[in-house]
């Protein structure tokens, strides 16, 4: 009957961790306690050994679909339809059987099956490996069509989208929870919190612009990962807290630049390097009013690492941070 009890408080307290708001009812505790019961019953008829490895631990989350969903064993076969999504997947302790095809998968999922691209992903592919769990990308609609496929198919979905280090950390717990290795949560994720809270708590105060430029187009951004992260270091974003764009042609205005002056000037690039220099020189740099932006003289143009600031830094969000932080300092 001890067993039994522990059994239930460790099931108790993974259906209240993963959940990503923090919160789950007392009836969800009681359900999953009332199957482990449930479990130990059945089981207690067989041999000791038996009982012991038949009896699994449950985990329920709340994904980013607010779906919540109750894993009843730790998948074994996963496939993942975003790259970013499968480094954290990894970091978690899993395993995956299948990615969409991407310049910029972690190592271990280089030599994979491909399943089609994050846009059209090819559900051919992806029954014929037989998953029991498929990681999504919330909000590509090529791929939410996909759940009431794999939803028929019996194939538990985890909707996953995350634009902040809270939200990273909330999945992050969760993809190690269904891994059943909950002490790999607490090991790598409170030194992130515990140095992003040490860069934070440095007194800066800078006005900034952010760029974000492709081949194709130049504009300034001010609710991605990277404003945020510019924000919690003590920046103040001149997109977000003044009106430089025009509304209908979405340009921004030289002349509300130069008034603001920001201190620093932070591009992000997307695609070819190359090529975002040279839309950005024709663009905003040939102009005659730009060499004489505050942060052009003195050396605070700065292009930003696309490891960390283009794609989800997930477990390199410190390192983002410090980027930064070294910048303020001037050692960057």
């Amino acid at each position: 009957m001890k067993k039994l009890l522990i059994i239930i408080m460790v099931v108790a307290m993974l259906a209240v961790g993963c959940t990503t708001n923090n919160e789950v009812t007392n009836e969800a505790i009681t359900e999953v306690a009332t199957d482990v019961v449930q479990n130990e019953s059945n089981v207690s008829e067989g041999s000791g050994d038996s009982a012991e490895e038949t009896v699994e631990v449950m985990t329920t989350y709340v994904d980013a679909l607010n779906r919540e969903i109750t894993i009843e064993t730790k998948p074994e076969k996963v496939i993942c339809l975003y790259g970013s999504f499968a480094d954290l997947w990894y970091e978690a302790g899993g395993e995956l059987v299948g990615i969409i095809e991407s310049s910029t998968l972690p190592e271990p999922a280089v030599d994979l099956p491909k399943v089609g691209k994050m846009s059209t992903p090819n559900i051919e592919a992806i029954l014929a490996l037989e998953p029991d769990l498929v990681i999504i990308r919330a909000g590509y609609a090529k791929q939410e069509e996909l759940l009431n496929i794999f939803e028929t198919s019996h194939i538990n979905v985890y909707a996953a989208d995350y634009n902040s280090f809270d939200e990273t950390m909330t999945t992050f717990k969760n993809f190690c929870y269904i891994n059943g290795n909950d002490a790999v949560y607490e090991e790598k994720s409170q030194p992130l919190v515990d140095g992003i809270k040490t860069l934070t708590d440095v007194d800066h105060d800078f006005s900034y612009l952010l760029l974000f430029a492709s081949s194709k187009s130049i504009s300034a951004k001010d609710d991605n990962i990277t404003a945020g992260i510019i924000d919690n270091m003590g920046g103040k974003n001149i997109a977000a807290n003044y009106s430089i764009a025009d509304e209908e042609s979405k340009q921004f205005s030289f002349e509300k630049i130069l008034e603001l002056d920001p201190t620093y000037i932070f591009v992000q690039t997307m695609g070819s390097v190359e090529d975002a220099k040279a839309r950005l020189e024709e663009d905003v740099m040939s102009n005659p009013a730009w060499a004489s932006l505050t942060a052009v003289q003195e050396g605070r143009f700065i292009y930003l690492p696309k490891e960390l600031f283009l794609y989800k830094p997930n477990m390199k969000y410190l390192d983002a941070y410090q980027y930064i932080s070294d910048i303020l300092e001037g050692n960057n």
